[in-house]
Order: C-alpha cells, then structure tokens, then sequence
C-alpha cells in the first residue's frame, strides 16, 4: 500500500524500480499521461527525475563529481529495490523539494 492507500499492482512496482535505474524510463513515463496521473508511480517518477538530473549535472565535475555519481548510482539501486518491494520512497531533500514544487 502506498501512502494514499491505492493498493500497487506489479507492474506499478516494476516500473518505480525501473525509474531509479534508469532515469530515461522516468522521462518515458512522465510523457505518458496514465502514467504519470497514477497516484502509485507519480512520486517515484518525479524522484528518479530529480536525482537524474543531479546526476548528469554531478558528472561534469572531474573526480569529486565522478565519485559522488558513484554512490548517488549505489543509492538509487537501493531505492529501486525498496520501490520495487512497495514501500515509499523518501531521499532526503529531494522528497520535499518535489513535493513542495507539486510535482509528487
């Protein structure tokens, strides 16, 4: 169950996992209108945007930024397994800063 009490099917889970790992699926499904209205797959997809823009913008610093792309990449893989599982998500920052914008 997520937060707003709708109960997830498989693929909702599937494709929240899939978001996190794959940051162009984020995109794909932000296009795609049922998608993006699904109350199951909004937060995640809004999410992986955020720390997929964050990670092209981090790879363009030399060493420090490679490095940080690194564990944001181990931590995204964590957070798609949990997705995956059908908990919430919540990434520190990020969460609140698309929830605030009104885009979870």
């Amino acid at each position: 169950m997520t937060e707003n009490n709708t109960p997830q099917n498989n693929d909702d889970k599937i494709l929240a996992a899939l978001c996190y790992l794959f940051p162009l699926v984020a995109l794909v499904l932000f296009l795609m209108e049922d998608k993006k209205n699904n109350p199951n797959l909004r937060p995640h997809i809004a999410q992986a945007l955020a720390m997929g823009v964050l990670l092209f913008a981090l790879s363009f610093i030399p060493i420090i930024g490679w490095l940080a792309d690194l564990v944001i990449a181990i931590y995204m893989i964590l957070l798609a397994i949990k997705a995956y599982q059908g908990q919430e998500v919540v990434i520190p920052m990020v969460t609140d800063f698309v929830k605030n914008q009104g885009w979870a």
